[in-house]
């Protein structure tokens, strides 16, 4: 199982990563790089972040973080005075 958050390969296979190979990440090829300044601000990159955004979550990731937030919080000493 994945953890919460992680992106499975098959949904990173289809994110077009160009910032990695011709971006800010890349050899700074990327004929946009110069009108952008950095990948963040192009519409390729806001597509892939939208792309992933949109997939439904992995199994099982409410559940972890329902176990997560049902437990009881782990509380200090707080009989401190200054």
């Amino acid at each position: 199982m994945n953890h919460p958050g992680e992106t499975t390969d098959d949904a990173r296979s289809a994110i077009n990563d160009c910032w990695n190979k011709i971006g800010v990440r890349g050899d700074h090829s990327c004929p946009l790089l110069k009108q952008h300044i950095h990948c963040r601000n192009c519409s390729v990159y806001s597509a892939a972040a939208t792309g992933m955004l949109d997939e439904p979550l992995p199994a099982g990731y409410e559940d972890v973080w329902l176990t997560h937030f049902a437990q009881a919080k782990q509380r200090e000493d707080t009989d401190i005075r200054s």
